[in-house]
């Protein structure tokens, strides 16, 4: 070991403005990690350079990853939105017709074994980065969905000049069929010294694939973050001016439009800017027969801020409170702050109730035993997976395929009724989480030989 504090690598991209994002990063470290002085190292690929941030090391992507690999297939027409669609198709051209390409490291994958191992010289605009990368001790990987043949090949590379490494709340690649894929997986889970997925989905593509590997199920890192204490989330109450808000049940709302939502739901609607009007309309409508029903106030929760406009969801939530007619009412509120993962955990404690289209935001009500109804597409593999499949909570799940704010309204109040036998069995629930994760935080110290 380099030093009595032990510094944790997480080798995929993490954008903070996303607070499920930091909820697994800070879940990872309050799971293995409590009582023992350990900094983690992240990726930000939006950055040119180093920086330190709440209490987390972070490093540019440009030193983990060529740019042009990491674009992912829109449908804008932005100069950028454009390029990345071209980049995103020669990229799974080249994998499909010409699998051999992806076989070998990336050239920055290889750069950075030289870097830290001192026999390539560490360009300037890299250096503070690759000081601090030397003083790695071990790699987390597996990061939510992040865990990609670009990242083992990092991590592969990294291995090779003695870190050691595990795979930790990954939910796989259960849409990866190709060989060559597969091969570079198989590579990188074979000198792995655990594998833990978090969603039923991706473990059972694992256990297929790679049968000779072992692989365990386990909650996502994120039900494990500790949520800020009730004094400092009552100044955060105090601060932005809700003490008398709080005075009536408060049901908070997450809102988000990713692809599930804007591409993938609300079937009867053609094309994303309709679908994403009709989805907001349909929040609106939702909404409104909640509040002309129950004497409660709103409030809508940012718990994603970017990392660009289309994943704000202030910007969402906004849009519904106008289309609500209710833009001057105290009833009503938009939480605008840039808020840690963990305040907005111990936020969400003192709900009355959390509809949530965010994923992270449901973790954390089961965490805190808060009653929740989620809004989800049918396409999204997490709330299938984790939500349904895992935690037994299919009937907390209301499906945009077709909804009908009526509908919804109907589960809503049913759920809404139920709370307080909800929240015993959201209490017993979360006990065996943590039960769970306790386990898991007990072999990765085994595994790494940690006390």
């Amino acid at each position: 070991m380099k030093s009595n504090i032990i510094h944790v690598l997480c080798p995929e991209y993490v954008p903070l403005e996303n607070k499920g994002e930091e909820a697994i990063i800070r879940g990872t470290m309050d799971v293995v990690f409590k009582g023992i002085q350990c900094e983690y190292h992240i990726v930000d690929n939006n950055s040119k350079k180093y920086y330190f941030s709440n209490g987390l090391h972070v490093h540019p992507g440009s030193l983990f990853f060529s740019d042009w690999r990491s674009r992912e297939f829109g449908l804008g027409l932005s100069y950028d939105e454009i390029y990345s669609s071209i980049c995103s198709l020669i990229r799974n051209f080249l994998n499909k017709f010409f699998p051999f390409w992806i076989k070998n490291p990336h050239k920055e994958a290889k750069n950075l074994k030289k870097y830290i191992s001192g026999t390539k010289k560490i360009p300037d605009k890299y250096l503070e980065s690759v000081n601090w990368l030397k003083k790695i001790d071990y790699i987390i990987a597996g990061h939510n969905g992040g865990l990609d043949e670009y990242v083992c090949h990092i991590i592969n590379e990294l291995h090779t000049i003695g870190i050691d490494y595990g795979i930790f709340g990954s939910s796989m690649k259960p849409n990866v069929k190709q060989k060559s894929l597969l091969k570079i997986y198989e590579k990188t889970f074979l000198s792995s010294k655990f594998n833990i997925a978090r969603n039923p989905i991706g473990y059972e593509w694992a256990i297929t694939h790679f049968p000779d590997d072992q692989f365990e199920l386990k909650p996502d890192p994120a039900f494990g973050m500790i949520p800020s204490n009730k004094l400092s989330v009552d100044n955060i109450i105090s601060e932005y001016k809700l003490s008398i808000f709080f005075t009536k049940p408060v049901i908070m709302i997450t809102t988000a439009e990713p692809a599930p939502i804007a591409r993938h739901a609300f079937n009867t609607t053609l094309g994303i800017s309709n679908k994403i009007k009709a989805h907001r309309e349909f929040l609106a409508d939702f909404i409104k027969l909640i509040v002309n029903d129950l004497d409660v106030n709103i409030l809508f929760l940012p718990h994603t801020i970017g990392p660009d406009y289309k994943m704000d969801d202030r910007l969402i939530s906004q849009d519904i409170i106008n289309r609500l007619g209710l833009i001057k009412s105290s009833q009503v509120k938009l939480l605008s702050a840039d808020l840690p993962a963990n305040k907005l955990k111990g936020l969400i404690k003192e709900a009355d109730f959390l509809i949530a289209e965010r994923l992270h935001s449901i973790i954390g009500a089961i965490g805190v035993s808060t009653p929740f109804m989620s809004l989800a597409s049918d396409a999204d593999m997490r709330i299938k997976g984790i939500l349904k499949m895992q935690l037994n909570l299919s009937s907390n799940v209301y499906s945009l395929s077709n909804p009908d704010p009526s509908e919804a309204f109907l589960l809503f109040s049913k759920l809404y009724k139920s709370r307080k036998k909800t929240k015993l069995i959201l209490s017993k629930l979360n006990k065996e989480i943590n039960e769970d994760l306790l386990q898991s935080g007990e072999k990765i110290k085994k595994s790494f030989a940690i006390k």
